[in-house]
């Protein structure tokens, strides 16, 4: 909600802000905002400085390789994919 340049089509600015709006009244306040001179300001108090190291973000499952991705690589496999039709 705080970035220029949204894709119009995907979002409505002013209905994001009302539901934001809403989301606090019935919240007693729950979402706080991290920075200032934003839309949010009216809507939302900010939020107080965390003590300490920020949270480490650890992925809960490892990505698969691409090797097991299809049954195999490309290079692997025994036919390539191909991106052609075939010919009629």
């Amino acid at each position: 909600l705080n970035h220029r340049r949204l894709d119009s089509r995907l979002h409505d600015v002013d209905l994001d802000m009302a539901i934001m709006a809403l989301v606090q009244a019935h919240t007693d306040g729950a979402v706080l905002r991290t920075s200032s001179n934003s839309r949010l300001d009216h809507i939302m108090d900010l939020a107080p400085k965390r003590a300490g190291a920020p949270p480490e973000c650890v992925p809960t499952h490892p990505p698969t390789p691409p090797s097991l991705w299809a049954g195999g690589s490309a290079r692997t496999s025994p036919r390539p994919l191909s991106v052609s039709r075939p010919a009629p």
